[in-house]
C-alpha cells in the first residue's frame, strides 16, 4: 500500500512541478527535472498502472497550468465556480489522457528492457504523444515541454532545425538521463546517461552561436506599423448598444497615430463588434480610417458565409482594407475549444461557447498571405499562434512576417496571455521571421527572428503605438523538412518500442517443435 501511495504522490508532484515551468511562476529550469518522479513511479509497472499514473501526472499539469480557464468560464461564460471547475477538470481529464498514453506506452516498451532503454524510449514517446495532443480530438498543443524554454535563448534555437518538438525531445532526454543516472549509480548505463546529459550544454553553445549569426543577418525589408490596443471590456463586446463606443475608440486611436505616417494600421481580434460585410455606417467608418491615413488597415471581426442548405456559418475573420476600400480576408482555421465551439455536443449539450457569440463558429479552410508595398505577411488569430503548422504554411508561401491578432480580454488578468506569447516565440525561431502581436487588452508585442521579445505593451493599457517590424534576408528553406524528419523518426521509434517489443515477446512464447 505504501508503494502505491508513493507512486501516486510522485505523479502528482511531477505534474505540479512541471506546471511551475510556465507562466505565471515561469521557472523554466524545473522542466529539466520535473518528469523524473514520474519515471521513477513508472519503473517496473504494467501498462494499466502506467496509464493511470501518466494520466494523473497530466491532469495535475494541465489543471494547474491552465487555471486561467476557470476565470474565463466564470467571468465570461456565466458559470458558477463549481460549474467552471467541472468544465475545467473535464478539459484537464482529456488533456491528461495523452500523458496517460505516454505512461502506458512507456511501461509497455520498457517491459524486460534494460533501464538504459529509457534514454531513447522517453523522448520519442514524449514527442509522439505531444504531437497527437496537437491534432487528435480537441487539437490542443498548449504547453509543450519545449515551450517552457522560451527564455533559455541558447537551447531554444534548436527549434529552427527540429521545431519546438525537438526541444521537447531534448528536455525529455535530460529527464531520462538523470533518472537513469539515479537508478544505476554505477555501470555502463550511467556512463551513457551522463554522455546524453552532456548534449544539453552542447546544444546551448551551438544555439548561442546560432543566435549571434541570425542577429547579424542583413535586413532586407521593414514596415512601420500603427498598433491600436483598445483595452475594451469584453463583457460589452457584442452588446449592440456598445458597438458605436467600441468603434469610436479604435477610430480615435488610429487617428492619433496617423501623423507618425505608419505603413499599416492594425486593430486586434474582433475589434469591430459588427459585421463589416453588411456595409452601413460601421463599414464606412472603418474604410475612412484607411482612406484618411492613406495606408491599409488590418482588423478582426466576425463574418459569415453560406453553409449547406439555408444554414449560415459564422467565422472569426481578419480583414485587410486598403486606402481605396478594397478588402481581402482570412478566416480563422484553428478554433479554440469551449471558446469558439463546443466539442462533443451530444455529450456536452449544456455547455456553451463564451461570451455572446452567435453559436459555434465554423473553421476557415485556407491560410492567406496579404501583400503590402513593403512586403508580405500572414495572419494567425489568437490561439492559432500555438500551432507550428499554420505559421510554417504562410512563411513557405512567401510571408516576410506574421501578425497575430488576439483578444486576451477573455483571459482577464491571468497567465494565459503570457503563456501564448511564450509559445509564439518558437514560431519566430522555427521560421526565422518576426512576429507582430496586437491584442485588445495586451500583451501586444514584437518578437524577433531569434525568439527574443523586442518590445511589449503593458496589459490593460489603452494606447496607440508606431513600431517598426524588420525582417532578415534568409528564408526558412529546408529546415522545416528536418523538423518533419525528426517527428517521423519519433513516431516510428514509438511504434518500434511498443509494437516491436510485443511481437518479439509473442515469438518467444511460441512453442518450439523438437525433432525425433
Amino acid at each position: 500500500m505504501f508503494r502505491v501511495i508513493a507512486r501516486l504522490v510522485a505523479s502528482i508532484a511531477a505534474g505540479s512541478a512541471l506546471a511551475c515551468a510556465y507562466p505565471p511562476l515561469d521557472v523554466g529550469a524545473i522542466a529539466w527535472i520535473a518528469a523524473i518522479p514520474l519515471l521513477l513511479a513508472l519503473r517496473g509497472q504494467t501498462s494499466r498502472v502506467g496509464l493511470a499514473l501518466g494520466w494523473l501526472f497530466g491532469w495535475c499539469t494541465f489543471l494547474a497550468m491552465t487555471a486561467w480557464a476557470r476565470t474565463t468560464l466564470r467571468e465570461f461564460g456565466s458559470y458558477t465556480s463549481a460549474g467552471a471547475f467541472g468544465v475545467h477538470a473535464l478539459m484537464a481529464t482529456v488533456m491528461g489522457s495523452y500523458s496517460g498514453l505516454f505512461g502506458a506506452a512507456y511501461c509497455r516498451a520498457m517491459t524486460s528492457r534494460s533501464i538504459g532503454a529509457a534514454l531513447w524510449v522517453t523522448p520519442v514517446l514524449w514527442v509522439t504523444t505531444e504531437w497527437l495532443r496537437g491534432w487528435l480530438f480537441l487539437g490542443f498543443p498548449w504547453g509543450t515541454l519545449g515551450s517552457s524554454q522560451y527564455r533559455a535563448h541558447g537551447v531554444a534555437q534548436l527549434a529552427e532545425l527540429l521545431t519546438v518538438r525537438g526541444l521537447s525531445g531534448l528536455v525529455a532526454l535530460a529527464n531520462a538521463a538523470i533518472y537513469v543516472a539515479i537508478a544505476t549509480p554505477v555501470g555502463r548505463h550511467r556512463r551513457v546517461a551522463l554522455a546524453c546529459l552532456a548534449v544539453v550544454p552542447c546544444v546551448a553553445l551551438w544555439g548561442s552561436w546560432r543566435e549571434r549569426v541570425v542577429s547579424g543577418w542583413p535586413t532586407i525589408g521593414s514596415v512601420r506599423v500603427g498598433i491600436v490596443q483598445g483595452s475594451l471590456p469584453n463583457e460589452h463586446k457584442f452588446v449592440p448598444q456598445a458597438s458605436d463606443t467600441i468603434l469610436a475608440s479604435f477610430v480615435t486611436g488610429s487617428h492619433n497615430i496617423s501623423s507618425a505616417r505608419p505603413d499599416l494600421i492594425v486593430w486586434p481580434e474582433t475589434a469591430l463588434p459588427v459585421y463589416y460585410q453588411d456595409g452601413g455606417t460601421a463599414r464606412r467608418a472603418v474604410d475612412s480610417v484607411a482612406q484618411r491615413a492613406g495606408v491599409p488597415l488590418l482588423f478582426g471581426t466576425l463574418g459569415y458565409r453560406e453553409g449547406t442548405g439555408e444554414a449560415v456559418q459564422h467565422v472569426n475573420r481578419a480583414y485587410l482594407v486598403d486606402a481605396h476600400g478594397r478588402s481581402t480576408f482570412y478566416d480563422k482555421i484553428e478554433l479554440a475549444p469551449f471558446g469558439e465551439y463546443v466539442p462533443l455536443q451530444g455529450l456536452l449539450r449544456h455547455v456553451r461557447p463564451l461570451g455572446d457569440l452567435p453559436g459555434d463558429l465554423s473553421q476557415g479552410s485556407e491560410a492567406t498571405v496579404f501583400t503590402l508595398p513593403e512586403g508580405r505577411f500572414g495572419v494567425v488569430i489568437c490561439y492559432e499562434g500555438i500551432f507550428p503548422s499554420l505559421a510554417r504554411v504562410v512563411t513557405e508561401r512567401g510571408a516576410n512576417f506574421i501578425v497575430n491578432l488576439a483578444d486576451d480580454g477573455w483571459y482577464a488578468r491571468t497567465a494565459a496571455p503570457e503563456q501564448i506569447v511564450a509559445q509564439l516565440t518558437f514560431r519566430a525561431i522555427e521560421n526565422r521571421v518576426p512576429i507582430l502581436r496586437v491584442a485588445n487588452t495586451g500583451i501586444s508585442a514584437i518578437i524577433g527572428p531569434t525568439g527574443r521579445i523586442e518590445w511589449r505593451s503593458e496589459p490593460y493599457e489603452r494606447a496607440s503605438y508606431v513600431k517598426t517590424v524588420a525582417w532578415p534576408s534568409a528564408a526558412p528553406g529546408s529546415r522545416s523538412l528536418i523538423g518533419d524528419l525528426f517527428l517521423t523518426t519519433c513516431v516510428a521509434g514509438s511504434l518500434v518500442a511498443v509494437i516491436g517489443r510485443r511481437r518479439r515477446e509473442e515469438r518467444d512464447l511460441r512453442p518450439r517443435s523438437t525433432a525425433g
